[in-house]
């Protein structure tokens, strides 16, 4: 079992009573590209703030697998932003 999916279970555990949480929705975001991943638990479908967020330093392809696992969505808005200062650095408003 993957270290999401794990936390996933505990936050659910029968013994914590009213404090257990069901997670309806993950989502990743890349901290650093192909090498630490985040993974966000969220109570609600539309909530904004997460519960819980899960960090590990795996590859993009660990990373997909787990994300296939627990049924992540995949928040690229930072990879795309790092992206478009790494091809154009003269936008970044340095210099």
């Amino acid at each position: 079992m993957n270290p999401v999916r794990k936390r996933i279970w505990e936050l659910a555990r029968f013994e914590l009573g009213p404090r257990k949480k069901f997670i309806k929705r993950v989502c990743r975001r890349e901290i650093i590209v192909n090498r630490r991943y985040a993974w966000r638990l969220y109570s609600d479908i539309n909530d904004s703030d997460p519960v819980e967020t899960v960090i590990l330093d795996v590859s993009l392809a660990e990373a997909s697998a787990i994300d296939r696992d627990v049924g992540a969505e995949v928040d690229r808005s930072v990879t795309s932003q790092y992206s478009q200062l790494r091809d154009n650095p003269a936008s970044s408003g340095e210099g």
